[in-house]
């Protein structure tokens, strides 16, 4: 009897590929779970089985030489239908087996039974399962620990996963490093002045001519504001006059009069670019300055000494406070990834490794965004995200933007999310430039904002 497909066939051998597994190599950790389900059920075969369109493959084996059968004989095409194990104590009693080539020829299976092996989405990759050349029952510890290995080899094939993911971060980010170096190496070779810029306004590079010409040296710009060294009067004129024009056409040319470090007045040609990948990096604006010269005197803009230190307890208008984040995650991997993501820019990112310990931050704090796993143990994504809505609701607070994240694709599994409350989703694996894209476009700064506006 050849076993039906699962209903979400599709979306399962989908979720199977995602691990780029099959047909490689053998591995020890897949391996070894094999040999220690044989030796703990007494069995003389054991597999780590995987269910593509047309075969089973076969991960890791003892007690059989062949790598793959065809899948319309393949007991783990039954198995994978069911949530537990599927056993059958004797194949030549049974209907559904008994004329199968595998019970009337090599490896003459009598008994089997297979673990579906369930990855966190819900799909059923394969089976971890035995078999046995004679009829026989597992006993309740024996089927105990076989479902402890089958979750153990999910386990494996997750950290497998990640680590190949994160592998593949890692060198696409020292190839990123390895460009950017080469770029700030010309930046240093030229006379003019070049700056880049986050969405706050804070400088994130700077070139040896750009702090010369405002009589600083590199880093002592770095993390400072453009409003720093500019008057009241230039800075509302940027922002009211030059400020639209960037957001509308990504580029404004002009005469722009700033402060050196002396207390000077000093006007400048400036070049002004939105970068074309601003919303998936730090760097935000290309400020590059030409022709630095005195200002004639009727153009000159009230460019007094600089200002005293502000008190301790005094917030600094042109230094905005960093962005704060919250990420509910239960993975610690994910965990990890975001903050590397996330390090060196102006937000300030807090953590909860579960649901309720999300909630509990969230309502003692303040946040700008929160990223939200939907799947967690105890208290999923969904009740957390009820609970915080909720409470902004009693406290009349502003819905603050969620995020999900999850892993799952499916159109009703996005309408989900939307209907649970969430602003966004973003997709697992996590990638770089999409976890900023989406945080740069809900946690805009409220200037630009208010400007895009």
């Amino acid at each position: 009897m050849i076993a039906p497909h699962p209903e979400n066939e599709p979306e399962r051998v989908e979720a199977l590929r995602r691990y780029e597994i099959l047909d490689t190599e053998p591995e020890a950790p897949f391996d070894d779970l094999v040999h220690l389900a044989a030796q703990v059920c007494q069995v003389p075969i054991a597999l780590i089985s995987l269910i593509d369109p047309l075969r089973q493959w076969f991960k890791a084996k003892t007690g059989v030489g062949v790598c793959q059968t065809s899948r319309d004989i393949a007991f783990c095409a039954h198995a994978i239908l069911q949530r537990d194990i599927f056993e059958v104590p004797d194949a030549l009693g049974d209907d559904r087996f008994a004329t199968n080539p595998l019970v009337t020829g090599d490896p003459h299976i009598r008994f089997y039974a297979g673990v579906p092996l369930i990855d966190r989405d819900g799909y059923a990759l394969g089976t971890l399962c035995l078999i046995d050349r004679v009829p026989r029952r597992l006993s309740w510890q024996q089927k105990q620990a076989l479902t402890v290995l089958g979750r153990q080899v999910v386990a494996q094939l997750e950290l497998r996963l990640r680590n190949r993911q994160l592998t593949q971060r890692l060198a696409n980010g020292e190839r990123a490093d390895a460009m950017r170096a080469t770029c700030l190496f010309a930046f240093e070779q030229t006379n003019n002045a070049i700056a880049f810029l986050d969405q706050t306004g804070r400088y994130t590079y700077v070139n040896r001519a750009h702090a010369a010409m405002y009589g600083y040296e590199p880093a002592e710009l770095i993390g400072k504001s453009w409003k720093d060294f500019h008057t009241a009067s230039c800075i509302e004129t940027i922002e009211t006059k030059v400020f639209p024009v960037l957001l509308k056409e990504g580029r404004w040319t002009g005469d722009i009069v700033g402060r050196q470090k002396n207390g000077n007045a000093l006007a400048a040609d400036v070049s002004l670019a939105v970068l074309p990948g601003h919303a998936q990096s730090s760097d935000w604006l290309l400020w590059i300055c030409h022709d630095p010269r005195p200002p004639h005197a009727a153009s000159v803009m009230p460019a007094a000494r600089p200002a005293p230190p502000p008190a301790p307890d005094q917030l600094k208008p042109s230094q905005p406070s960093p962005l704060r984040i919250l990420l509910v995650e239960d993975m610690e991997d994910n965990r990890v990834l975001v903050s590397v993501f996330l390090k060196a820019l102006p937000y300030r990112l807090d953590l909860a490794e579960q649901g309720a310990a999300g909630v509990e931050k969230f309502q003692a704090g303040r946040y700008d965004l929160v990223l939200m796993d939907i799947q967690m143990p105890v208290m999923d994504g969904y009740e957390a995200i009820r609970l915080i809505r909720l409470w902004e609701e009693t406290q009349q607070r502003g819905t603050t933007p969620i995020i999900a994240l999850t892993g799952n694709t499916r159109e009703e599994d996005i309408e989900k999310t939307r209907a649970a409350g969430f602003t966004a989703h973003v997709t697992k694996p996590l990638k770089k430039n999409t976890l900023l894209e989406t945080i740069q476009r809900y946690a805009i700064s409220p200037s630009l904002k208010e400007l895009a506006s």
